[in-house]
């Protein structure tokens, strides 16, 4: 997100790594200004809705009844996205008509201008970026997830730096996904007062069908039995196939590229975390096994490739459900 500060006008542009993020502190701005005023004292203007006219008065309106408006532009400066994209035209008469009256407008009003993915190349972007203050919010880095996640989960005293990783090498760098499993655990916690573990994080982040993925996981290169075992069992509970079958084809697939990782001479974490796209958390679980992994290289790439092509014929219809389940136990047996 970039912030524009303007006098009393105060410009905001998204940008799009993390739309999560910036809807969050525009809803926020949003309730903070209707607790002070009326929430129609908020007028928004869409791509699909705006008329030069109305924002013109609602901009620079200052007859006897003016009141103070929190004033939302969307696809300002000139936005890449599709939903929010305005025409060229549009930003011309945005160009023509209310910058040059920019010193006339009402100055109890705010005015924030979303910019999903602002085309950085265009005159207005570079107008307000050399006129205005600017700040940027992109996507949360590694080092800054961490730090999320556990004000996520009533701080460092209840969520250590290590179990926030575990979350986040679960749920992934998606900050709504973050914010909406963390809302589970901390809802957990509150009822039945328990501490935060990872046992707990991966009965609550994820489904009952989900923990038995992770189980079957942990379980092929160790101890086949036991995840031909699990299989059974999440096939009698009327766990999802393709749910299942995500799990264990993305599981195939970071095994694959670690191991090429580790072929074109990546050795530490971060290396490794980098060339994969993977997180190092789970990328340091994968190096306590990586002479294991390195032994059933052969296994792992078949699998991958078997699941593939059963999950194919199962969606154009050339296989039932059913055979999913019995073929995975039947391969697992066979290749480990």
């Amino acid at each position: 997100m970039i912030v524009f500060l303007f006098c009393k006008c105060i410009m905001y542009v998204f940008c799009w790594e993390d739309q999560f993020l910036l809807n969050k502190e525009l809803q926020r701005r949003k309730s903070g200004f209707e607790k002070k005023f009326w929430p129609d004292h908020i007028v928004e203007y869409w791509p699909d809705n705006r008329d030069k006219d109305t924002l013109v008065q609602a901009m620079f309106g200052q007859d006897l009844f003016s009141q103070k408006k929190c004033i939302i532009l969307y696809g300002i400066p000139q936005d890449t996205k599709t939903h929010n994209k305005l025409s060229t035209a549009h930003i011309q008469r945005f160009e023509d008509t209310i910058i040059p009256k920019r010193e006339q407008r009402n100055t109890e009003n705010i005015l924030i201008s979303v910019s999903y993915k602002p085309d950085k190349r265009k005159k207005l972007y570079k107008r307000c970026k050399k006129h205005c203050d600017v700040k940027e919010f992109d996507q949360l880095k590694e080092k800054e997830l961490v730090p999320y996640v556990q004000e996520r989960c009533w701080g460092n005293d209840v969520c250590s730096p290590k179990l926030a990783q575990f979350i986040i090498a679960l749920v992934g760098n998606n900050t709504w996904r973050l914010w909406n499993e963390t809302q589970k655990l901390v809802q957990y916690m509150s009822v039945t007062q328990q501490k935060l573990s990872e046992e707990m994080i991966t009965t609550i982040v994820f489904s009952t069908q989900m923990t038995d993925t992770f189980g079957i996981l942990d379980a092929v290169l160790q101890d086949k039995k036991k995840a031909i075992a699990l299989v059974q069992k999440a096939y009698h509970n009327g766990e999802n196939r393709n749910m299942m079958m995500w799990a264990l084809l993305r599981w195939t697939k970071n095994m694959l590229l670690f191991l090429a990782a580790r072929r074109a001479g990546k050795k530490s974490t971060t290396e490794i975390a980098s060339y994969t796209k993977t997180h190092p958390f789970t990328i340091r679980k994968y190096l306590a096994d990586a002479e294991l992994f390195a032994q059933k290289q052969q296994s792992i790439k078949t699998l991958f490739e078997w699941f593939l092509d059963i999950d194919y014929s199962i969606k154009t219809w050339r296989l039932p459900d059913i055979h999913f389940w019995l073929e995975t136990k039947k391969m697992l047996w066979r290749l480990f």
